[in-house]
């Protein structure tokens, strides 16, 4: 039996496959780098605040993801012209 398919197609729809593939890897990479940076990131911004026991310089992986997704949402908000800050005193 053989399958006929369209190169194309076939190419395209693997391209696709592949840049979710790689979309995918990069945001749990992100959430890894999220989880264990920040609790050296706490120590260095807020030293106090961490000894005092007012922020944890641990987070679990739901709120790294959390974190994760706030940030990717605001640099594609900010990033694609979604909203933007208007400097221009064209309003008064």
């Amino acid at each position: 039996m053989e399958i006929k398919a369209n190169n194309k197609k076939l190419k395209r729809a693997g391209l696709i496959g592949l840049g979710v593939f790689i979309a995918f890897f990069n945001f749990i990479a992100g959430v890894l780098i999220i989880k264990f940076g920040w609790s050296k990131l706490a120590y260095i911004l807020l030293p106090g605040l961490v000894k005092s026991g007012a922020i944890n310089a641990s987070i679990t992986f739901m709120e790294a993801f959390t974190v994760g997704c706030v940030i990717y949402f605001l640099a594609k908000a900010f990033g694609s012209g979604v909203a933007t800050i208007d400097t221009g005193n064209k309003n008064k």
